[in-house]
């Protein structure tokens, strides 16, 4: 490899592309404004003065356009991987794989909440060995969670390297691949995507590629082939989401520029901006492997593990308002009347979870009155580890017979007779929050309704991340869609939040977060409490799907021809989702996301998914 001169020698054993990687982010904190897009004061002390100097003078003017752009690229990456990789803790993610770790300094200023991850660097021999002499000589220790991984890519198997390194294939994990695939070829690359496909479901990589330029290589791209790192491989978005559909990843989420800018740029006064191009995305493991040329199936043949335990109700049976399992709290106060519905179906455990909680901290409203209802107890009451999915309902889906003329009418089942108890209660309510879970991997989400209104209130609210606003369901009127909360002129409010899978551990964080942040937003609340017992930081971002079509099973030979995770986004137009019998669902439009879809307990005339769009604000 060839190395130029204005190299010093202290550093000829590092990838040259590496050294100018951490010498634009050591820049970054000492040129551009602030707040910092991403805080790394590691990389200085890693470089050393003799050698930032030499490279930052081999990259050129810092505020020339070419290098702006390039900084701003460089601490986009980052940021947003850990961005990310924060995310996925949180989903319960325990090991850290750092493909072509080069001079990446994560590890080294690593936050508290990531010192339960095991990190394991992976690198050419070469490039580790120099880094861990430079680490030495700056006095940086190595902390007892990071491990060294000698491979090189393109001649030793990743598999295999991971193995000799003990790294648990059995364990969600988090793969950042930043500035490597580009310097590939393609087989290389393909190989190692296959490998993060094989962890389980839930597994992400954050990584970067290039797609070809239309006016022959860039100017950047001539500078890396001239000090001997030629970019090998480029790929276009629409290839890049089917290579990795056919390798069993379940959605492809891209770094869209507008989005950036909303997070990371906007208001800035530095130069510093957010790219005119795609090249940074994450994807996500599915419930199937499926190696090329595979059919992805849509079920997995073994149920989600259970990492939630149902709690123990019966305590709360007589809550004082002559029905049971349903409590009701007036302050005396002026204020709104507010609801909590947990249980709308029986296997959904983190609301249980939420309101079990709520209720044994003897949570009194500060104004206005709070109802908390567990809804479908008949069915939770049947809850089996072993065999989960049936105790979602007893006779009939409880949230599609909230119309009148199901309510009032002739029907005569468990769900039915549970309703019209606790109507009067829904009536009354003022602000509702129904808190569920998905029987498929999924961010968390909420529903907001078919009504803008409810869109408004979650975006007041500030979570989860992943809004949606459908046109109802054809199965029934659900609960958020019940008289004044489905009327766009009724000042009454409702949300229906779908926390993730339903047995994650993260989902009961995420329920009770919700409902402490809900409580505060309908000053039930006052904000020291709510302080005090939030569980999860504010999404730096919430994007809106908009629902256009419900994917509606036709026969009862139905299965998903993509892997079955929530708000995973099929690229092109006209793409295979579903083989339905003889005929075949195909998305409508390009970059159409899936929403809810799922096989459980699925009967032709029952909906399989929805499909929709996003939208940023």
């Amino acid at each position: 490899m060839n190395e130029p001169k204005s190299q010093p020698q202290a550093a000829r054993g590092a990838s040259r592309t590496a050294l100018g990687a951490a010498a634009l982010r050591w820049l970054h904190q000492t040129i551009d404004g602030e707040p910092k897009i991403l805080v790394d004061h590691v990389s200085g002390l890693l470089l050393g003065d003799g050698v930032l100097r030499a490279t930052a003078a081999h990259l050129g003017d810092p505020h020339s356009p070419e290098v702006l752009a390039l900084r701003s690229h460089v601490v986009l990456r980052s940021r947003y991987c850990e961005d990310r990789l924060a995310s996925a803790v949180r989903q319960g993610v325990s090991q850290l794989i750092v493909l072509g770790a080069g001079l990446d300094t994560f590890a080294y200023r690593q936050p508290e909440w990531a010192r339960g991850l095991r990190i394991y660097e992976v690198d050419q021999p070469a490039s580790q060995a120099e880094k861990r002499r430079l680490l030495s000589d700056a006095c940086i220790a190595i902390p007892d969670n990071v491990e060294f991984v000698a491979i090189d890519f393109e001649r030793t198997s990743l598999a295999a390297g991971l193995k000799a390194a003990a790294v648990a294939f059995s364990r969600k994990t988090f793969f950042s691949c930043l500035g490597v695939t580009m310097y590939l070829s393609e087989d290389a690359v393909d190989a190692l995507f296959e490998v993060v496909a094989s962890f389980p479901v839930g597994s992400e990589i954050v990584f970067t590629y290039r797609q070809a330029s239309r006016d022959g290589e860039s100017a950047l791209g001539q500078r890396v082939s001239a000090l001997g790192e030629p970019w090998t491989f480029h790929i276009e978005p629409g290839a890049l989401a089917h290579k990795l559909n056919v390798l069993g990843f379940a959605s492809l989420e891209e770094l869209d520029p507008l989005d950036a800018d909303v997070l990371y740029f906007r208001g800035r006064t530095d130069g510093l901006h957010a790219p005119s191009r795609r090249g940074i995305a994450a994807a996500v493991v599915g419930e199937c492997h499926a190696s090329a040329g595979e059919e992805v199936r849509g079920a997995m043949a073994q149920p989600p593990p259970i990492e939630l335990q149902p709690p123990g109700i019966a305590r709360w049976r007589d809550g004082g308002t002559g029905v049971d399992w349903v409590h009701a709290f007036d302050s005396g106060r002026l204020g709104l009347n507010v609801m909590v519905q947990a249980l709308t179906h029986g296997n959904e455990i983190c609301g249980a979870i939420a309101l079990d909680w709520l209720l044994a901290q003897r949570f009194r409203p500060q104004a206005g009155s709070l109802t908390l209802a567990f809804a479908n107890v008949a069915a939770y009451a049947r809850f089996d580890p072993a065999d989960p999915f049936p105790s979602r309902l007893v006779d009939e889906d409880y949230n599609r017979i909230w119309a009148d003329a199901t309510l009032f009418g002739p029907g005569d089942t468990v769900e039915l007779r549970r309703a019209r108890q606790l109507r009067p209660f829904v009536d009354a309510a003022e602000r509702l929050l129904d808190i569920h879970s998905m029987s498929e991997p999924c961010r968390p989400l909420m529903v907001c309704g078919t009504v803008e209104k409810n869109v408004a209130y979650a975006r007041e609210l500030g979570v989860p991340g992943d809004l949606l606003v459908d046109t109802g369901h054809p199965a029934g009127l659900r609960m958020v869609e019940r008289g004044g909360f489905g009327d766009p002129q009724s000042p009454k409010l409702a949300l229906l939040i779908e926390c993730g899978q339903h047995w994650e551990r993260a989902a009961a964080d995420v329920a009770i977060d919700a409902l402490v942040r809900f409580l505060g937003l309908t000053g039930v609340a006052d904000a020291a409490w709510v302080q005090a017992n939030v569980r999860l930081p504010l999404p730096p971002l919430q994007r809106l799907v908009r629902v256009t079509e419900p994917v509606v099973a036709r026969s009862a030979d139905f299965r998903f021809l993509v892997p079955t995770v929530g708000l995973s986004v099929v690229a092109k137009a006209g793409t295979p989702i579903a083989q339905d019998g003889d005929h075949v669902w195909v998305t409508p439009y390009d970059d159409a996301v899936l929403v809810m879809p799922g096989t459980r307990n699925l009967k032709p005339g029952g909906t399989a998914a929805r499909l929709g769009r996003f939208e940023t604000r």
